[in-house]
């Protein structure tokens, strides 16, 4: 964050931007990669949520299009995924398959997830949009999710929830 403030100070001063972190101009722009001599990768992030989704799916899930992009944000992520399924499913079976604990599925065009939407919230925004393939309006095998957490706040949370695991295995009484 620090690297992306000041080259927001550089650039309304007309001077040259520090790329220690990013080596590309992350400020005001928005970027598909970093440069090869950045500290972080959006190709290693692609692959670590495919890892992710792999092992979280355990081959059930459909493949992942995924496409990390920097954006000029100091906190918060926000995801574009596309989904393509085997097979069309019903629109409401698949918002009851995304709805759970941390997700709340926004319905509404105006409240789309966003970066700011996600400030403070202790859920994942996610936005799903059916794509029509097939005559049935209520049925398809193709959508976008939009998403958007805020990340200082997940962090947290899961540090917290780790903490309270992890004393759950303390033992009890003295040591001998």
């Amino acid at each position: 964050m620090d690297e992306l403030h000041q080259q927001t100070v550089s650039l309304l001063s007309f001077q040259s931007i520090p790329r220690a972190i990013y080596d590309a101009q992350a400020a005001y722009n928005l970027l598909s990669g970093v440069g090869e001599a950045a500290k972080v990768s959006l190709a290693r992030l692609e692959d670590r949520v495919r890892r992710h989704y792999e092992a979280l799916g355990g081959g059930r899930w459909p493949a992942l299009a995924l496409q990390a992009v920097a954006a000029p944000a100091f906190h918060g992520h926000t995801f574009s995924i596309a989904l393509e399924l085997e097979r069309a499913v019903e629109i409401s079976g698949m918002e009851e398959a995304l709805s759970g604990s941390r997700i709340d599925l926004v319905l509404e065009d105006t409240d789309s997830p966003s970066n700011l939407a996600a400030t403070g919230q202790n859920d994942v925004l996610v936005r799903l949009r059916p794509i029509q393939v097939g005559r049935n309006p209520m049925q398809t095998s193709r959508f976008w999710l939009w998403a958007a957490s805020d990340n200082l706040r997940l962090y947290a949370q899961n540090a917290v929830e780790c903490a309270l695991d992890l004393r759950k295995l303390r033992p009890q009484g003295t040591v001998q």
